[in-house]
């Protein structure tokens, strides 16, 4: 009888990781434990100047039974993963979601959208959008859930999913009051609602605005973290019939196109000190308006966007069959060695 594995899934403070990893996790058979990270301070400097070892998290229960597999996304999980398969002998698999910034040798397989720039390497699985969390069944179940908050709002109904700063993005004053503008026009001119959803990375004072502006306007309004509140965005995701997402975030873009519904992205202007010549994600935007996925919010938008299917069911797929063929030579290493 095949052993079943040991899987660990890593999460940490940030969303967008997370959604990655549950995404590729909601798609496997067997069952997947969560370990939830906390970092120090030392978890800032960059993995190529740490050892690989669990320096950087807080008192964590990363124990043996090591896992057969991991799962991670992000930098700072990167290290973290990659000592788990240090200390267990080299047994763990590791299949890791965006750019390591370590060395890729230290991972079975790591999966990084078209647009990512990376060397070859034998570990790269190429996906066209990042893995998330979003499937059927979760959007059936969220909008059974969040379909009476938004039923007294008129339709159409529009989701606004509003970033923030970013290394590559500046989320001016004069750029909101900007979309603020546009998407008040578009309402005046189709009617409607909107439904506008913030991210731990959207600065207050933009937050202040928002509220503001819409005031009389038929709206609802969430500000991420919000104590007493759900965190409506699959909700919204199911209930609403078209989407406008910040350029800043593949991530919440992704989700969004998982919801098959139309998709906008809105135009931020990029850091002061950022190479104008290389507009990050340009490769992925323009590889899902080719194929129809994705429009860029403009005063003629055309809301029939063709769906985008999740990639976490591909990466799912392809990391248990690669998986299978790592404990394969690892038990014929182990036996040759016995002999």
């Amino acid at each position: 009888m095949t052993k079943v594995p040991l899987i660990w899934a890593l999460h940490d403070h940030r969303p967008g990781n997370n959604s990655q990893v549950d995404g590729v996790a909601s798609y496997l058979i067997h069952p997947v434990t969560t370990k939830t990270l906390r970092y120090t301070l030392f978890s800032r400097i960059y993995n190529e100047f740490l050892p690989l070892n669990f320096l950087g998290i807080h008192h964590h229960d990363l124990l043996p039974p090591w896992p057969d597999i991991v799962i991670s996304a992000g930098r700072r999980q990167a290290r973290i993963a990659a000592a788990i398969k240090r200390k267990s002998g080299g047994k763990t698999f590791v299949c890791h979601m965006m750019r390591p910034e370590l060395g890729y040798d230290h991972f079975d397989m790591v999966v990084l959208p078209t647009h990512d720039r990376a060397p070859d390497h034998p570990s790269i699985v190429r996906t066209i959008g990042a893995p998330h969390r979003i499937t059927k069944q979760n959007l059936v179940e969220a909008f059974d859930a969040f379909s009476p908050y938004f039923a007294l709002l008129p339709y159409p109904k529009t989701a606004v999913f509003v970033g923030g700063d970013s290394r590559h993005y500046q989320f001016t004053e004069t750029m909101m009051r900007q979309m603020i503008h546009d998407l008040c026009t578009m309402q005046d001119q189709e009617g409607g609602s909107l439904i506008v959803l913030t991210s731990r990375r959207t600065p207050p004072a933009l937050i202040t605005l928002w509220q503001k502006e819409l005031k009389g306007r038929p709206h609802s309004f969430y500000v991420w973290g919000q104590k007493g509140q759900a965190n409506p965005f699959i909700g919204a995701l199911a209930c609403c019939e078209r989407m406008i997402v910040t350029q800043d975030s593949v991530s919440m873009l992704t989700e969004a196109l998982g919801s098959g519904k139309p998709v906008a992205y809105y135009p931020v202007p990029l850091q002061r000190f950022y190479p104008s010549n290389h507009i990050p994600f340009s490769a992925l935007f323009d590889a899902l308006i080719e194929r129809g996925s994705l429009v860029p919010f403009g005063p003629t938008l055309t809301w029939k966007t063709v769906p985008l299917e999740n990639p976490a069911k591909g990466v799912a797929e392809e990391m248990m069959r690669r998986f299978y063929v790592h404990r394969k030579s690892k038990a014929s290493t182990k036996a040759s060695h016995r002999a």
